[in-house]
């Protein structure tokens, strides 16, 4: 009896382990390739930036007058050539543009 009990726990770690392989594969294929928005490059808002606040700020008041450094977790924010925009996606930037003023 000892044996069956032993036998399926070893098989519900090895289950166990294996989705949790099948989940890290599935979140490393969803890893862009280039930046997300290559027109604005807002790190801000972007799920892959990161904002680095100086450390004297404490509140949200001290915000309005800071100046934040922000950054890519994955370095496509240094001016690497396959992360500058092409030429459809500064005409669909500048449509949006043009729709945001025309009101």
């Amino acid at each position: 009896m000892q044996f069956i009990l032993a036998a399926a726990a070893a098989r519900s770690e090895l289950l166990m382990k294996k989705f949790e392989l099948q989940r890290q594969v599935k979140i490393m294929s969803d890893i862009p390739t280039r930046c997300v928005d290559p027109v604005v490059k807002s790190c801000i808002n972007c799920r892959y930036g990161h904002n680095v606040y100086p450390d004297w700020v404490e509140t949200l008041e001290d915000l309005s007058w800071c100046t934040i450094e922000t950054y890519c977790i994955y370095g496509f924010d240094r001016g690497r050539p396959e992360d500058e925009p092409t030429y459809e996606e500064f005409k669909e930037f500048e449509k949006r543009l043009n729709k945001l003023y025309k009101k």
